[in-house]
């Protein structure tokens, strides 16, 4: 998911999409988009749900496994590609 602030209108399209929040309410989705991100040397072309409802970029399962992440918890740091 992508905050729409961070979406130009033109970028997005209409999604009929449904979330609900692990509180179980209903976060409302204003279209998708795809969306280039970058991570240090590495441009990543990411398919977002757009929200006005988050405040931030949340970056999901799908993207991990696509991506090949690895989450180092203890050592406070995601390896991507390698």
């Amino acid at each position: 998911m992508i905050p729409a602030r961070c979406v130009p209108e033109n970028l997005s399209s209409p999604s009929s999409q449904q979330l609900n929040a692990a509180n179980g309410t209903t976060i409302d989705v204003a279209g998708d988009a795809d969306i280039e991100l970058t991570f240090g040397d590495i441009f990543i072309v990411v398919q977002c749900l757009v929200s006005e409802h988050v405040d931030e970029i949340l970056l999901g399962l799908t993207f991990m496994e696509a991506n090949q992440c690895i989450w180092n918890f203890q050592e406070r740091f995601l390896e991507m590609h390698d």
